[in-house]
């Protein structure tokens, strides 16, 4: 699976995973993130992930039977409250 946040190639153009991620719907897989697919593409640790839940600084997520899942929109929005929460930290 190629990483979305790296969806763009070096010559400028898009990748095949870029036209992808345009239409979830093309990838079934895309869809919604483990927990630890979560973890692996924001390079954080399980513990870090339960704690930010445990938080309430963590993102939203879905159960889906015993399992959590975290949907595309849900990971753009929580990653977009964590650049404003260390922008508002430099300040």
């Amino acid at each position: 699976m190629v990483d979305e946040l790296s969806a763009h190639s070096d010559d400028g153009g898009t990748t095949a995973a870029s036209a992808a991620t345009a239409d979830d719907s093309a990838n079934p897989r895309s869809f919604a993130l483990s927990v630890d697919e979560f973890c692996q593409r924001y390079r954080i640790c399980r513990s870090t992930f339960y704690k930010s839940l445990r938080e309430g600084w963590g993102p939203e997520v879905i159960q889906i039977g015993s399992r959590k899942r975290i949907t595309p929109k849900q990971a753009t929005a929580w990653e977009r409250r964590m650049e404003k929460m260390a922008a508002r930290g430099r300040g």
